[in-house]
């Protein structure tokens, strides 16, 4: 028999050797990755080119080789300012408020004014050490800014609570993107300096500033922030959510929309027109410095969606339609104010009405409980949907598919869409502040309808009576928070 021991170990020489050999590869060829500008500069070498063609009028490349520094800084300086100047866009000014006049005595708003974003990440990042500020940059042109305020907005307790948050690294990107919040001082904390503003009244410069930039801009996860993060910024991460003090808008608008559909329902009787009500509506939203929300939206005529007997939604107001004993009257009431939209909607008895109706009335506002009920994060809008349908349908009712809820917020209708129809466990996850109106449309024969000729009513096919209800639902983990308030008008109509 032959010795093989020999040939064993030049084997195992030669194995851990390649395996020596292909770490020390992979290791070099991530530094290498790494550090390829560093190295490329160190070595001399380049791993591109710069081709010059025949026409080269237009191309101004890089200027390098300046004599020092303060001559690159000028140049830099003075390609700064012609960028600016030519990427600025004016695009409305009214009664000539720009150019600021010298000497002029003006307040700027906003976090931003004294924690100005310069520059974003990775390659957006800038040099700012000899950059003035907002502050320092207007006086230069002769403007005087109100210091009662901009020591405010400086302050430590203004600056621990509201101060940007700056992403983490470009290279730590789920890092990063877990802490992004609006951070923006609420009106609320500015009241200590408002005794200033009449002072320094010739302008009001409002600030935006965000962070953002190069692999780390808007959130990308589900895994957010915490909630001791920023009070009020509370959810997923996502710093385009709305804020506690932006759910206290709406709050405001839906129990505006509440009291006006009080004082709706108070004059609802037989003989006053639909027409009446709708202006007594606009007259008592205006009252309360608001504007109505559906007046001019998308076209629509009037105030209020008046929608009687077989009308589903979106039925006009007029001077003929004049209410009658045994009608019932759904109305859907909009309000604008301060920036925010409250909507919500009722479905009144005209007097003394037949039994069968009022159940109609009675089984689709607890079908909208059933839906609220199963509004809060972690669920999603399938299961609001089935809950409503599965009640609906239970009674021996029927649904419209045509017609569904919606987001609320700064705008009457945001995503997600919320039917009335569905399966559970399907549809758009619902998180933590999110506001949706939702809204049950319920038919008491077919659930078909018909879309009328002035474009916005919609109706029974079968011409049997419907019924609808609204609430604005604010979504939290807890459950649902409801913006609306049905006590007001029940009590109001109860009287």
């Amino acid at each position: 028999m032959k010795n093989t021991k020999p040939k064993v170990r030049l084997w195992s020489v030669l194995t851990g050797l390649t395996a020596i050999l292909t770490v020390a590869a992979i290791v070099g060829n991530i530094i290498a990755n790494q550090y390829a500008t560093t190295l490329n500069v160190a070595l001399n070498a380049s791993t591109y080119k710069i081709i010059h063609g025949e026409n080269t009028g237009d191309t101004e490349y890089f200027k390098k080789g300046f004599a020092s520094d303060e001559e690159r800084e000028a140049y830099e300086a003075e390609l700064c300012a012609t960028v600016e100047a030519e990427g600025a866009a004016l695009l409305k000014n009214e009664n000539n408020a720009l150019p600021l006049a010298s000497g002029a005595k003006v307040s700027l708003f906003g976090h931003g004014s004294v924690d100005l974003m310069y520059g974003g990440t990775g390659s957006g990042s800038v040099d700012t050490s000899k950059a003035p500020n907002l502050k320092q940059a207007l006086e230069a042109q002769g403007i005087t800014i109100n210091q009662t305020l901009w020591d405010l907005y400086s302050s430590d307790s203004m600056m621990s609570k509201y101060s940007r948050m700056t992403p983490a690294s470009i290279s730590d990107t789920l890092e990063a993107n877990t802490q992004y919040a609006v951070n923006e001082a609420p009106w609320s904390a500015l009241s200590s300096a408002e005794s200033s503003f009449a002072e320094y009244g010739d302008a009001a410069i409002v600030v935006l500033s965000r962070s953002g930039g190069e692999g780390a801009d808007l959130p990308s996860g589900e895994n957010g922030t915490s909630d001791s993060w920023i009070s009020g910024q509370e959810g997923d991460g996502n710093y385009l959510a709305l804020s506690a003090e932006e759910i206290e808008l709406l709050r405001e608008n839906n129990l505006l929309v509440s009291a006006t559909l009080a004082e709706v329902g108070k004059h609802v009787r037989p003989g006053v027109s639909t027409l009446e009500l709708d202006k007594l509506a606009e007259e008592f939203i205006r009252s309360h410095g608001a504007e109505p929300g559906f007046l001019g939206y998308g076209g629509f005529p009037n105030t209020l969606c008046m929608s009687v007997n077989e009308e589903v939604v979106h039925g006009i107001p007029s001077a003929k339609r004049i209410l009658k004993e045994g009608d019932v009257l759904s109305v859907d009431c909009g309000t604008l104010m301060k920036g925010f939209y409250g909507d919500s909607a009722y479905t009144f008895a005209v007097g003394e009405i037949d039994p069968a109706v009022a159940d109609l009335l009675r089984v689709t506002k607890e079908a909208l409980y059933k839906g609220v009920a199963q509004a809060k994060a972690g669920n999603r809008v399938g299961d609001v949907a089935s809950a409503v349908q599965e009640h609906a349908e239970r009674h021996g009712y029927s649904v419209v598919r045509e017609l569904v809820g919606h987001g609320l917020g700064r705008k009457m209708h945001e995503e997600p869409e919320v039917p009335n129809y569905g399966a559970r466990g399907r549809g758009p996850l619902l998180k933590e502040g999110m506001v949706i109106c939702i809204e049950p449309m319920i038919n008491m024969g077919t659930k078909a309808v018909v879309f009328e000729r002035d474009g916005w009513t919609v109706r029974t096919r079968d011409h049997k009576p419907a019924a609808h209800y609204e609430f604005a639902v604010a979504v939290r983990k807890s459950g649902p928070d409801v913006l609306t308030d049905f006590s007001i008008i029940e009590k109001a109509i109860n009287n």
